[in-house]
C-alpha cells in the first residue's frame, strides 16, 4: 500500500503543476493565418516568456546587476582569507605549504604572501571590475589549492552524499569560489565594471559557449 504522505505528496506536486500551467507558466499558442489553417496545420505554442507581468525580466540589465551581485559578494567573501594568511603567515607558511605542499620551490613564505596577493588584489579587481578575468583565473587557481589542502588533510568526506560527522564539507567554500570565480573568468566582469581586459576579448567571439560551460560549473 502507498504510505498517505506519498500519496499527498505527489497529489500537491500536480496540483501545483496544473497551477503553474495555467498562469506563470501559461504558453500562448502561435497565431497562424487563414491559409496555414485551411492547410490543416496546427498552432503550436510558444516558448518566450509566458507571464506579460515577468516581461521585464528580458531586459539585459537585470543579468549585469546578476553579475555585479556576483562579482561583490564573492570578494568580499573571499578578501578575508587573505588577510588572515598576512596576520599569520607563519602558522600558514608551516602549517600548510610546508606540510601540504612540500615539493613547491621556494620558501614556505612566498607561496603565503603570494596566495594572500592573489585573494586580497584579486578581490579587489573582480568586484570593482579591473582586469576581472586574469584575477578571477588566479583566484581560481588558488582555490584549487585549498581544495587539494582540504582533500588531502579531510579527506572526500563521503562527497557528494552527507559528512560522516553531518554538517558541510571542509572544502565547501573553497570549491564553492572555485566554481564562481571560473564562471566570471568565462563570462567577463559585464556592463557594470571598470575596465575590462581587451587582449581576452577572443573570449567574446565565444561568449555562448564559454558562458553556458561556466553557468553549468556554477
Amino acid at each position: 500500500a502507498e504510505r498517505p504522505v506519498g500519496v499527498l505528496f505527489w497529489h500537491l506536486a500536480d496540483e501545483i503543476s496544473i497551477w503553474l500551467s495555467r498562469t506563470l507558466l501559461r504558453q500562448d499558442a502561435a497565431e497562424l493565418s487563414d491559409e496555414e489553417l485551411e492547410k490543416g496545420l496546427k498552432r503550436e505554442p510558444t516558448y518566450a516568456l509566458p507571464y506579460p507581468k515577468l516581461d521585464f525580466l528580458k531586459h539585459p540589465v537585470y543579468a549585469e546587476l546578476g553579475m555585479l551581485l556576483v562579482r561583490v559578494t564573492t570578494a568580499l567573501l573571499i578578501v578575508h582569507h587573505g588577510l588572515d594568511k598576512l596576520e599569520n603567515s607563519a602558522a600558514f607558511s608551516n602549517g600548510i605549504i610546508a606540510v601540504y605542499f612540500p615539493f613547491l620551490p621556494g620558501p614556505p613564505l612566498f607561496w603565503t604572501y603570494l596566495s594572500a596577493a592573489f585573494e586580497i588584489v584579486g578581490s579587489f579587481c573582480i568586484a570593482v571590475g579591473v582586469f576581472a578575468r586574469p584575477a578571477a583565473a588566479l583566484l581560481a587557481a588558488t582555490m584549487v589549492n585549498a581544495i587539494a589542502f582540504h582533500l588531502m588533510k579531510f579527506g572526500r568526506q563521503s562527497f557528494p552524499f552527507n559528512p560522516a560527522k553531518g554538517g558541510a564539507y571542509t572544502f565547501e567554500p573553497s570549491l564553492a569560489f572555485f566554481s564562481v570565480t571560473v564562471y566570471i573568468a568565462l563570462k567577463g566582469a559585464g556592463r557594470f565594471a571598470v575596465s575590462p581586459y581587451p587582449k581576452l576579448a577572443f573570449l567574446k567571439r565565444l561568449e555562448w559557449s564559454w558562458t553556458e560551460l561556466g553557468m553549468l560549473l556554477v
